[in-house]
């Protein structure tokens, strides 16, 4: 007598159809992605307008020079910086409150134009001292810099105003072929 066997095992699939299944993996990967872009655009809203910068963009020391830095060279100007962290807070904190007293002053009835220029004078003399404090900081930095360092931080002050000149949609095409 002669024995049957049934095989279990479904046949294996064709070169071709595989080729179609991941094909349809990765159009069903790609339609995601692209209902995923559509959700977060409705959700998020359009891209933000232009910066607008203020002090913040005119200091000296990009902050990717402190991170190019290793070692005990990075302690050494995270130090400096640190020791006049606490003026910035407090100048910062200063800033904040002259602008409060301007808005104050520009309510107030009867509109009072010296409180006003006062408020303001206050501010700017505020931001002065903001100014030659981060002058100081730069210049104790600088200070202790190799002569490698101080070409590393020619660089990156370079590389930051070439970032800041290009128009956004070409910083954005330039980091999405990246």
């Amino acid at each position: 007598m002669s024995e049957l066997t049934v095989s279990v095992n479904p046949p294996a699939q064709s070169g071709r159809a595989r080729l179609w299944w991941i094909v349809l993996v990765v159009s069903l990967a790609l339609n995601l992605a692209a209902i995923g872009t559509v959700i977060a655009h409705l959700i998020m809203g359009p891209p933000p307008p232009e910066r607008i910068e203020g002090f913040s963009s005119l200091q000296i020391l990009p902050r990717g020079f402190v991170s190019d830095l290793r070692g005990e060279r990075r302690d050494l100007v995270v130090g400096i910086l640190r020791k006049f962290r606490g003026e910035f807070r407090a100048r910062r904190a200063e800033m904040r409150a002259n602008t409060e007293k301007i808005a104050t002053a520009l309510e107030a009835e009867p509109y009072d134009p010296e409180a006003v220029a006062h408020a303001i004078d206050q501010f700017s003399a505020t931001g002065r001292l903001m100014i030659d404090g981060g002058v100081l900081t730069v210049k104790s930095v600088i200070e202790v810099l190799t002569p490698d360092e101080r070409k590393l931080l020619a660089k990156s002050i370079r590389a930051r105003d070439e970032r800041r000149r290009r128009p956004r949609k070409e910083q954005t095409s330039k980091s999405e072929t990246n």
